[in-house]
């Protein structure tokens, strides 16, 4: 069983057909199971869900690329949603860095 921990992107492959396949972040992580936000269904559009899965429910995404101004603007607008003002602060710091060659 793979570990994950808060922050880390992962994708769906458990039972719920509509969420299959999409792509979120793990918010909170307790013993086996993990709380996700989902920010983007199978088919790339935009959405907004949060699920309580196990953590054999997920696949650890693994990507190389960095992130682009529009995953940075989505991930923003969620932060912004959810009054999560020190998460956006972050985001706009990582943007920041990524601009200048700092992240990536």
């Amino acid at each position: 069983m793979e570990k994950l921990k808060i922050g880390d992107w992962v994708y769906y492959a458990g039972d719920e057909y509509q969420l299959e396949g999409a792509l979120g972040y793990v918010d909170r992580v307790v013993d086996s199971y993990c709380v996700v936000e989902f920010i983007q269904d199978r088919k790339g559009k935009r959405l907004k869900r949060r699920k309580s899965c196990s953590i054999g429910e997920l696949i650890p995404a693994k990507s190389k690329s960095p992130m682009t101004k529009e995953d940075f603007d989505t991930l923003m607008d969620l932060a912004l949603a959810t009054k999560d003002f020190e998460w956006c602060k972050q985001l706009l710091e990582q943007l920041k860095g990524q601009k200048s060659g700092k992240v990536g």
